[in-house]
């Protein structure tokens, strides 16, 4: 279990939170008014120095369409993100027949087999 007090927890939740923030080119003051909270409320969140309530918590998970997991360092990835990257990766090759093609017929081959075309590929 974590111990929220405990400094870890919260640094990790500072360094998700600005990333977040930052990624999304998102300012302090903006974010803040947002979710409700003080510009320095935020700033001392990042800052790993203040312990966010639990309702601020979903806010900010809400507002960045995460959980509460990733926020508190408890799950790896954010799923936003891993959606954006899957999403990303699905238009390119919806808009490459020659990748399209390559992909279905992937499909029906075992494992071993791909791995092998990986390994011819990258010799490419």
């Amino acid at each position: 279990m974590y111990n929220v007090n405990g400094g870890g927890i919260l640094m990790e939740l500072g360094k998700r939170l600005k990333s977040l923030r930052e990624t999304g080119n998102i300012n302090r003051q903006i974010l803040a008014r947002e979710i409700g909270i003080s510009y320095s409320s935020l700033a001392k969140y990042e800052n790993g120095e203040r312990t966010p309530d639990l309702t601020i918590l979903v806010k900010i998970a809400d507002y960045f369409n995460t959980s509460v997991d990733f926020l508190l360092g408890r799950e790896e990835y954010d799923r936003l993100l891993l959606y954006n990257t899957c999403l990303e990766s699905l238009q390119k090759i919806n808009q490459n027949d020659a990748l399209y093609k390559l992909i279905k017929e992937a499909e029906r081959l075992k494992s071993e087999s791909i791995e092998k075309i990986v390994e011819v590929m990258k010799l490419i």
